[in-house]
């Protein structure tokens, strides 16, 4: 009796512990406000990962060493340890992650008594390392196929540790049951979780997307030039700003009326996101007014014939726009200013307030013109 709850004690504390590996790990990853949490998640995730793992690790020495214990205590933190793998591959789609864990269970397997068959076990259990994070999808979104490769996961575990611990009675009923115990608290977790992130993300989105467009907002454009300015300060990971204005717009609105401006207004959103999405540079889209959008071009290498190139790129596509408004053919033409990021920018405002400069430069040029660094282009 005293076996049992010693047991049942061992398994309801390291559950505990369990929770809070999960809890800290979706914490570490979804929260946004600290910045060093974003600069180095993918690092704390790994360390997070190789402390917890190395807790279950330890205590399960602990508990073999101690030869009062007749039933094998250290199999109950061997469950927990797979389940820190599971949840890890899981939920950090990255390649360091992989190879972090691959690393580390190729030592597990390299301490562990040699036994027959361990090259292949460990072969096996490497695939499926990578198999998990390949097809996280179809694993996270159904529940049997959850289980089942849960499962999976443990059978070379539970081989290695039957033939290289031997004379340990496994109790083969209480290590099933509570591993599906463990799975299954996972899965209810996990959803839960990833409910309230979906939840989240959605008002995310709300407060940052613009209804009309569907492109991201002025709130998500202050915050994203924020950022890129922050990065040029630390980085010098150099970022460029294009500013455009659709040309008399208010007489479309005027002639053909707001549904007409509103047509026009999604359909230019739709040709930015085609264009931004052919640029070599990773790119964003904004409305950040009425007719006035903007693009974001992070990470860009300096060159005034790229700019330029560019930004005829953006009148051209656009001006290639066709609308038919009562009977009538209707074609746009833009205004534009743009700038980079220079060593004598103060703060993230600078380039906004130039390259929005450069924008009334070329409407004041009889519009349909492009202002490239304060050059104007007909």
């Amino acid at each position: 009796m005293a076996a049992v709850g010693l047991r049942v004690t061992t398994f309801l504390t390291n559950f505990i512990v369990l929770l809070a590996f999960i809890y800290l790990y979706d914490w570490l990853q979804t929260n946004e406000k600290l910045e060093w949490t974003g600069k180095y998640r993918n690092a704390l995730l790994i360390l997070v990962t190789v402390a917890f793992l190395l807790f279950f690790h330890t205590s399960s020495v602990l508990s073999i060493m101690n030869q009062q214990n007749s039933i094998g205590y250290g199999w109950t933190f061997l469950n927990f340890q797979i389940a820190t793998i599971y949840y890890a591959l899981l939920s950090t789609r990255t390649r360091s992650m992989l190879i972090s864990l691959i690393a580390i269970i190729a030592i597990w397997f390299v301490w562990m008594p040699a036994f027959r068959f361990w090259v292949p076990i460990t072969i096996s259990t490497l695939i499926l390392f990578w198999a998990i994070q390949r097809y996280t999808h179809l694993i996270a979104h159904s529940r049997l196929r959850f289980y089942i490769v849960g499962f999976l996961l443990s059978t070379p575990f539970f081989i290695a540790n039957y033939y290289g611990l031997k004379g340990i009675d496994v109790g083969w009923i209480w290590q099933i049951a509570s591993m599906f115990i463990i799975l299954a608290t996972i899965w209810e977790l996990n959803s839960r979780l990833t409910m309230h992130s979906e939840q989240e993300s959605e008002l995310v989105h709300d407060a940052t997307i613009d209804d009309l467009t569907q492109i991201a907002n002025f709130r998500s454009f202050d915050a994203d030039l924020h950022a890129a300015y922050n990065r040029y300060v630390d980085h010098q990971e150099l970022y460029a700003l294009y500013t455009l204005d659709i040309d008399h717009f208010k007489r479309i609105n005027d002639r053909y009326g707001h549904l007409a401006g509103n047509e026009v207004l999604k359909a230019v959103s739709q040709q930015l996101r085609e264009i931004t999405g052919n640029i070599e540079y990773e790119a964003r889209t904004y409305r950040t007014g009425g007719e006035e959008f903007s693009i974001l071009l992070f990470d860009v290498v300096e060159s005034m014939d790229r700019a330029t190139e560019i930004s005829r790129e953006i009148s051209k596509k656009l001006s290639q726009l066709s609308f038919t408004f009562n009977g009538d053919t209707v074609h746009i033409t833009i205004s534009l200013g743009q700038d980079r990021a220079t060593a004598d920018d103060k703060n993230y405002l600078d380039i906004y307030n130039r390259a929005d400069q450069y924008l009334y430069s070329s409407k004041n040029n009889g519009r349909d013109a492009l202002t490239i660094r304060g050059v104007t282009l007909r």
